[in-house]
């Protein structure tokens, strides 16, 4: 999904990747310590509400609006991820999760993987 229709977005608990994709919607791959990431994931987290979230993403990295509280936006406006990555061409995916405690648990796995596999955490997940 995109974050055009913000008001569309279900409010459901998740775990969920953002992600940017060129014109053809075909992730955009990124060079990571340990390989190229050719999902493109910049950021993992989880929500127990997705609206929310993403709002909050999209506030922070879209907006540029310092009052929203997204880590991951946040970092993305503050590193200038968007000159390389640009805010419309943004993406994020979800998995429905049944609890907020399976939500941390995915969360934790999602991560988890993607260090083992590319020795480092997804770039906007990066902690200052």
């Amino acid at each position: 999904m995109f974050f055009k229709d913000l008001n569309k977005i279900p409010e459901i608990i998740v775990i969920y990747q953002i992600r940017c994709v060129n014109s053809k919607l075909f992730s955009i791959s990124t060079n990571r310590l340990g390989g190229v990431d050719n999902g493109g994931i910049l950021y993992i987290g989880k929500a127990t509400n997705l609206r929310v979230r993403m709002t909050d993403f999209w506030g922070a990295a879209g907006q540029r609006n310092p009052n929203y509280s997204h880590s991951g936006g946040q970092t993305f406006t503050r590193r200038n991820y968007g000159t390389h990555f640009p805010v419309e061409r943004l993406q994020f995916r979800y998995l429905i999760q049944e609890d907020g405690r399976a939500a941390r648990e995915a969360e934790k796995e999602e991560i988890l993987a993607y260090i083992k596999r590319f020795w480092e955490l997804p770039p906007l997940n990066s902690q200052e």
